[in-house]
């Protein structure tokens, strides 16, 4: 018994002892062979790594020992028999070895026979350790393997191969791979005939031969080669994958006249009334009459693009064909004119009318000799009657809308009262006169009122009118002006027969063409109020420079006839000893007011700004015009309205009206 109870004990230390060692050897990375002599490198346990290959392989279910095979049951001991020798106990089944099958336990060595003792039980047959995942064997101590760290999926690819790792003395282990070939860091470099990413293709992304030049051409098809047109070269990048930009490639360009080129590649060459110069648009301008629009593809509308328009700020085209877009308009003239020397020329710059219409190049301006004579169409008027101002006056609010200065006409004299030949009285006569016959042949040969209720005046005394003909820009359908009079009849003399007029006349064949739309007056005038009074000191609606009296509420009030000389005052009431108690200003004015006309694109109109004393030669009125401008927008007919009220409501909209932002609408805020 003591012997049995001796070698069961040693058998369980030593099966402790190899628990203990197996659980506690250092874990570290080695390199185990397979069945077939490869390698991998991994911590893992028996199976297959990351890259799929063998791990070392351990040993049998997780290098679990086979069942310790069933210690064989403990040889029964031999039945007592008739007294014989104990059966000797059966030795334990020998542990399987590890991953080996473990061995059959040995049978029990039949209990020695006593007395015919019974044969001790044959010790159970120890369980044959299960046969794990049998572990691969060890190494060769010495013998290199093949290995190969990179991803299993690249392995033997392309530029891809194993290396090879020692197995070292321990039979388990291995040292570095080495000499294996893994891919390129870099990646697939283009066209040097290696898959150098181990894809097992070649040239992935790549487009080109890295550094090589090629020919490129970006203009339209067809016209490579064509005329002046050809290609030019791009360099293939280092990488293979982009292009450098095309260069020194001609691509088609703007046709030029009588250049003996092709510019547009089109197969011709343009000649100037000949082949290759269209009038598609049929705006009356070639390609080689400077026509940088002809058609849809070059323009959205390019009937009105061309060398006879005016330029549109905001449109983003070059309407006139100049080179340039949007460029700013520009006042013609600086400076002041106040002397004999005045001419029709100076009063339209003054007003903005600078450019002059040239029959070869078939642009708008003015046509023919602007005129300054009487309101009939002819006599001289006195120099002084005429000028070109910078400011009339004092006031701020009498400064130029546009540009440096204005015009300004009178039945008096156009000077303020601090020019030389100063404007110091109410009255200046020169001569009696007539009105233009084709203004009153409208009204029976007479005058019109001024105002419905008033009475009619006769004849036009101290008249000047300023005279021009001006071909229309293609692209315009209307026109504005901006104006402010002046007139000495105020206090004393509204709604009489001596009541001045001002008057604009049209001449044009533009005709109604929407609902809505309204003819120019059969008297040609287009300067009127919303009532359709005429432009005198009888305009309630807009005569409101002013001291307040029965049907003139002046809001704008006296400021702006400060140093004008239209800013003398009248005594209206005396005391009993002849002594004025009270004055007010003779004059009054309008705020500045602006006439918008329609007319038709590319037809020559005449225009005549006319003034005037009525029935007399006393009490003088003034108008200062400036900011003529061409419209794009059709007005569809004559209307005159304060210069800042855009809607034309009568009414100050601050919130799309206030342009200079003060909360007030006024001269500062009239369109430019």
């Amino acid at each position: 018994m003591f012997n049995l109870q001796k070698a069961m004990l040693i058998c369980s230390v030593m099966l402790l002892m190899l628990s203990v060692f197996s659980c506690t050897s250092d874990k570290k990375t080695q390199i185990y062979p397979d069945d077939n002599g490869n390698i991998n490198t991994d911590n893992d346990s028996a199976g297959i790594d990351d890259s799929g290959l063998p791990d070392a392989g351990n040993t049998g279910d997780s290098g679990n020992t086979g069942n310790t095979g069933d210690t064989g049951d403990t040889g029964n001991t031999g039945d007592t028999g008739n007294t014989g020798n104990t059966g000797d106990t059966g030795n334990t089944g020998n542990t399987g070895n590890t991953g080996d099958t473990g061995n059959t336990g040995n049978t029990g060595n039949t209990g020695n026979t006593g007395d015919t003792g019974n044969t001790g039980d044959t010790g159970d047959t120890g369980n044959t350790g299960d046969t794990g995942n049998t572990g691969d064997s060890g190494c060769t101590p010495g013998t290199k393997y093949p290995c190969y760290t990179g991803s299993s999926d690249t392995r033997n690819k392309g530029i891809c191969k194993d290396g090879e790792a020692e197995c070292l003395e321990d039979g388990v282990s291995f040292g570095e791979c080495l000499n294996e070939v893994l891919p390129d860091p870099a990646g697939e470099i283009c066209y040097n005939s290696l898959d150098d990413n181990c894809s097992g293709a070649e040239n992935e992304g790549c487009i080109c031969v890295p550094n090589a030049i090629e020919a490129c051409y970006e203009g339209p098809f067809g016209t490579e080669n064509v005329g002046d047109c050809k290609p030019g070269e791009m360099t293939c990048s280092a990488d293979g994958r982009s292009y450098s930009s095309c260069l020194n490639q001609v691509l088609p360009g703007a046709e030029l006249c009588d250049s003996g080129h092709d510019e547009n590649c089109d197969g011709t060459q343009m000649t100037a009334g000949g082949t290759g110069d269209p009038n598609e648009d049929g705006d009356a301008w070639t390609m080689c009459q400077g026509d940088c629009c002809d058609n849809e593809s070059q323009c959205l509308n390019p009937g009105i693009v061309n060398p006879g328009a005016v330029e549109f700020i905001g449109d983003s085209v070059d309407n006139d064909c100049n080179g340039s877009v949007d460029e700013a308009r520009t006042g013609c003239l600086t400076g002041e004119k106040l002397n004999n020397t005045v001419i029709a020329m100076d009063l339209l710059k003054a007003m903005d009318i600078c450019q002059i219409h040239d029959p070869a190049k078939n642009n708008w301006g003015i046509v023919g000799t602007p005129s300054i004579t009487r309101a009939s169409g002819t006599g001289d008027v006195n120099y002084r009657q005429v000028g070109v101002m910078t400011r009339f006056g004092t006031s701020t609010t009498n400064n130029p809308i546009f540009g440096s200065n204005f015009a300004v006409l009178s039945s008096g004299r156009a000077r303020d009262a601090g020019d030389a030949d100063a404007t110091t009285t109410y009255t200046y006569e020169y001569a009696n006169g007539n009105p233009p016959s084709d203004f009153v042949s409208a009204h029976g040969g007479s005058l019109p009122v001024t105002k419905t209720g008033c009475p009619a005046g006769s004849g036009a005394n101290d008249s000047v009118m300023l005279k021009v003909q001006l071909k229309v820009p293609t692209n315009a359908n209307s026109f504005s002006f901006d104006f402010r009079f002046f007139s000495q009849e105020y206090w004393a003399f509204t709604c009489t027969e001596y009541n001045d007029f001002f008057i604009t006349m049209l001449d044009t064949t533009w005709t109604p063409v929407n609902p809505g739309d309204k003819p120019i007056p059969a008297d040609k005038n287009i300067s009127f109020d919303s009532s359709g009074n005429y432009i005198s000191v009888n305009s309630n609606q807009f005569f409101t420079v002013c001291d307040a009296k029965s049907g003139y509420t002046c809001p704008d009030g006296t400021g702006p006839l400060a140093g004008t000389g239209y800013n003398l005052k009248v005594c209206v009431e005396e005391d009993i000893w002849g002594n004025c108690e009270e004055e007010k200003y003779n004059s009054g004015a309008t705020k500045w007011l602006t006439t918008t006309a329609p007319v038709k694109p590319g037809e020559t109109i005449t225009l005549r700004f006319v003034i005037w004393d009525t029935s007399d030669m006393a009490l003088d009125s003034l108008v200062l015009i400036d900011n003529f401008r061409w419209n794009a927008e059709p007005s569809g007919g004559a209307v005159t309205f304060a210069c800042w009220d855009l809607n034309k409501n009568g009414t100050c909209d601050v919130a799309s009206e206030d342009i200079s932002g003060d909360n007030a609408c006024d001269e500062r805020d009239c369109k430019q």
